[in-house]
């Protein structure tokens, strides 16, 4: 079997809650200060795939992609991204506006059982 660091597989859940609630907090104020929501989330977004990895959950494929969207200034209109389970490095959902839509489209690569890789 496979085993796991307790302290950080606890941590995760608990940090986790926290950080979803900031993260609804965040956005529930999005339109009165879009600079500071997207400021706020970049700020927070990264530390749940850290988080994930800690636990030896993640995946060198998924924190590359992470970081490519962070690596991306803010005025592109990518805010960031997470993990969202699935094993192995999950399913990556990413956080942007609708002008960013086209751009990360162009960095996906359409694989034929229909999987999309960036």
């Amino acid at each position: 079997g496979h085993s796991y660091p307790v302290r950080a597989a606890t941590r995760f859940p608990i940090e986790e809650n926290l950080r979803t609630h900031r993260a609804r907090e965040i956005l529930s104020n999005y339109a009165a200060d879009p600079a500071f929501s997207v400021r706020e989330l970049r700020a927070i977004l990264p530390a749940s795939p850290d988080a994930y990895g800690a636990m030896g959950l993640g995946s060198t494929e998924t924190d590359a992609f992470l970081k490519r969207l962070l690596d991306e200034p803010a005025e592109a209109g990518f805010i960031g991204g997470r993990i969202s389970g699935g094993g192995s490095g999950g399913t990556v959902v990413v956080l942007f506006e609708k002008r960013a839509r086209d751009k990360l489209l162009s960095m996906a690569i359409q694989q034929p059982n229909g999987a999309i890789i960036f």
